[in-house]
């Protein structure tokens, strides 16, 4: 395929762990036609958080001054690829040219917590919603009063949430892994053309150092994050009634709201007593490799897709995995016909008794190369890019 300057890839960015994968898969699928733009508060590259900076990547600073110069710069391209929709990425979205294909990869929080299109307390359970209204009522009733003036005298622009609603109505296409999150979102946004296409950041191969290992042990999986969405209390209180007392289980805090994960470890011990593990520093990544390694059940309480990393990386080792049943990973799994569990019908002390068979295992692992792997997933994106470049 020729390229013109018009019909590169332009990609905006910020600086996140996953950046340099998308970046390997584009330049898989199209090379040397990708320019990323990495969205950060300072351009000194040795104070990236989580990039590594690569051949075609610049680093843009974070404000609207260099925005309006930037856009300048871009209005010559046609094909614009948004890593997820945060406040400045939205800005520049809904001000390309006409005529630009938008393409938006889902980060989740661009629409998951965005008020203008989604009541976010609908991803709480019972006693995690009242947690949070506890502590989320001791926030000032005024901090939003005069936002949206503030923005529009400010910035001369409308306020995050609006700005990132008009670029989600606006958009060409939704990228994310499976086509049940996409149909949800699409039902909830005012984007009667919005299409699909298929992309994960993660490529099974790319997400494991051995592809060969299961996991060891029957240890437990908590969560993945100190974030109110796991709803961790309701499932804490569930195991407590369990006789589980044989397991240990592994919960993941080091990442979030350091109020939140104090509660949580507080309630887990109080409840679970010694069984209850809390991961709550950072540690080396093999490290913590070493306690996923022992956990043959993974319990994820999402009432949406999160954490869908590591709920394919569990699964690969060989995990029992507990979903709940309006999480459209859960639908999304149970239609390629993979063993995967409801945390509301399956989770007692029968299914947490035995993991999961070498054959189940192995079944799953047949599934998910075929769904997720390297080759597939670089499949669906060449035709993708052909699609709209062509």
């Amino acid at each position: 395929m020729s390229f013109t300057a018009k019909n590169k890839l332009i990609h905006i960015a910020t600086d996140e762990k996953f950046i340099n994968n998308a970046y390997w898969q584009f330049e898989q699928a199209l090379p040397s036609q990708n320019l990323f733009y990495i969205l950060v508060n300072t351009t000194n590259s040795e104070q990236l958080k989580y990039l590594k900076l690569e051949e075609h990547m610049v680093l843009i600073k974070n404000n609207l001054n260099n925005v309006r110069i930037f856009l300048k710069k871009i209005e010559k391209y046609e094909h614009f690829i948004f890593h997820g929709l945060g406040y400045t990425q939205s800005v520049i979205f809904n001000r390309l040219p006409r005529g630009s294909f938008r393409c938006w990869i889902l980060f989740g929080a661009e629409f998951y917590q965005n008020s203008y299109l989604f009541n976010s307390r609908k991803l709480l359970g019972h006693r995690t919603n009242l947690l949070f209204r506890k502590e989320t009522s001791r926030i000032s009733v005024f901090k939003n009063l005069f936002r949206n003036s503030y923005y529009k005298i400010k910035n001369k622009t409308k306020n995050p949430g609006l700005e990132i609603k008009d670029a989600i109505e606006s958009a060409d296409f939704l990228g994310l892994l499976y086509k049940d999150e996409f149909n949800f979102i699409k039902s909830k946004v005012n984007n009667k053309t919005l299409q699909y296409f298929k992309f994960s950041y993660y490529p099974i191969e790319k997400m494991l150092n051995d592809t060969e290992k299961f996991v060891s042990g029957d240890n437990i999986l908590l969560g993945n994050s100190a974030s109110y969405t796991n709803n961790h209390l309701d499932v804490i209180d569930l195991l407590s009634k369990l006789n589980i007392t044989n397991k240990k289980i592994i919960c993941p805090l080091s990442y979030g709201n350091e109020l939140y994960a104090e509660k949580i470890r507080l309630e887990g011990q109080l409840k679970l007593k010694d069984s209850f593990k809390a991961l709550v520093d950072f540690m080396p990544l093999q490290e913590y490799n070493l306690y996923l390694e022992k956990c043959g059940f993974v319990i994820m309480n999402h009432y949406r897709q999160q954490a869908v990393g590591n709920v394919m990386v569990m699964l690969w080792m060989g995990a029992k995995v507990f979903l709940d049943e309006r999480n459209t990973l859960y639908h999304y799994l149970k239609r390629l016909n993979i063993y995967v569990f409801s945390v509301k019908l399956d989770l007692n002390e029968n299914e947490l008794s035995s993991i999961l068979t070498r054959d189940q295992q192995l079944h799953n692992r047949k599934i998910l190369l075929q769904e997720i792997g390297q080759d597939f997933l670089l499949h669906e994106l060449e035709v993708f890019l052909n699609k709209i470049t062509n």
